[in-house]
Order: C-alpha cells, then sequence, then structure tokens
C-alpha cells in the first residue's frame, strides 16, 4: 500500500514486489521487484532487494549460502532437507494471504541425508551404518533386507538373504524362507523345487 507521494508501507506479493528503501531518497520505502528473481527469488526480504524471503514454489528451496546470504536452490544441500512452510501477507492483525514455499532445513540426529521429517534418515551421517525404511540407522539390515549405498532394501518375495547381482544390478536370492525353494536360476525363491 502506497500513499499518494509514492511512499510504501506494504507491496503487493502477488507482483512479486518487495518493500525496499528508495535509492533516490533514503528516507521513503518503495515496491520494488527483487534483484535475484532470475535465480528463484520470488520475494526478498523488506529492505533487502538482495537477500531472498521466498523462493519459487515448489521447484526453489530458501537457504543460507556459506556468506549468509538467503538464496534460492534447486536442491538443499548435504544434511539438509525441503521443508515446507507458508509465509502470511497481513495487515494489522488480519492475514491477507498464505504463501507456500520450502525452506532448506537441517537434518537432526544420525542423518547426513533426510526427507521430509529431519530425523527421518535417507542416509546415515556415520557411514559404517545403514538407513533403514522407517528412517532409522542400524549398524547392519534386517532379515530379508540386502544393503545397498547406505540403505537396507527389502528382498523378494519369501526370500531370507539375498545381495545384489553385479551383472543385472537386481536382487539374487540367497536362501529361502521355510517351505520355499531356490529356483535353478539361483535368483529367486518359488514354492516348488524345478
Amino acid at each position: 500500500m502506497c500513499d499518494g507521494s509514492g511512499a510504501c508501507t506494504m507491496c503487493d506479493r502477488t507482483k512479486n514486489l518487495s518493500l525496499v528503501t528508495d535509492p533516490e531518497d533514503n528516507t521513503m520505502m518503495k515496491c520494488a521487484k527483487c534483484h535475484q528473481e532470475k535465480e528463484g527469488c520470488k520475494l526478498c526480504k523488506d529492505d533487502d532487494n538482495t537477500n531472498c524471503k521466498m523462493c519459487n514454489f515448489p521447484d526453489y528451496s530458501l537457504e543460507t549460502d556459506d556468506d549468509g546470504n538467503s538464496v534460492c536452490t534447486k536442491r538443499c544441500m548435504s544434511g539438509h532437507f525441503a521443508k515446507e512452510m507458508t509465509l502470511d501477507q497481513t495487515q494489522g492483525f488480519e492475514t491477507m494471504r498464505e504463501y507456500k514455499h520450502n525452506v532448506c532445513t537441517a537434518c537432526t540426529g544420525d542423518c547426513s541425508e533426510c526427507k521430509d521429517e529431519s530425523d527421518k534418515c535417507l542416509l546415515c551421517s556415520d557411514d559404517t551404518k545403514f538407513a533403514l525404511k522407517d528412517g532409522t540407522c542400524a549398524d547392519s539390515c534386517p532379515a530379508m533386507h540386502f544393503a545397498e549405498d547406505g540403505r537396507c532394501h527389502k528382498c523378494g518375495p519369501n526370500t531370507a538373504t539375498c545381495e545384489i547381482d553385479s551383472e543385472s544390478d537386481k536382487y539374487m536370492a540367497l536362501t529361502c524362507s521355510s517351505e520355499f525353494y531356490l529356483h535353478s536360476s539361483g535368483k529367486m525363491c518359488v514354492s516348488d523345487m524345478l
């Protein structure tokens, strides 16, 4: 909202305008496009037209770079995940509009890579541990699972132990669950011995 003299107190976020100090008159505020718009930034922080406040959703996430600047990135750095947040545009005590955006948020606990929840690991920070489907880290994979690239994956049906076949890059049964037999191909478990 701007008065007749051009002094503004709030900008139209639907037009991607940020409230910044007027370079020609540093006693007034004006609405301007964000200088970082080309890097995926939708809105800049008020009175700072170089630091982003909100990124184009959902392709970009807000992250702090090595210099402490707020920037937009396609993928969060290692040890972080894109957490969906809302940014409210208010006027007085009334919320005018809610904007969704992603903020790069640090993983917690044992995670070096996580998704959706900071303590649900995709990869563990200790590279001798394995990430389980429930997002926890373990010293080894449970029965009927195999380890690959720091994660535990479930073996195929009726399989007790398995591993990755280096030629086909698919799981290969090593032993079968009770009442099942290793197929003559040596790659899967069947109910009748062939």
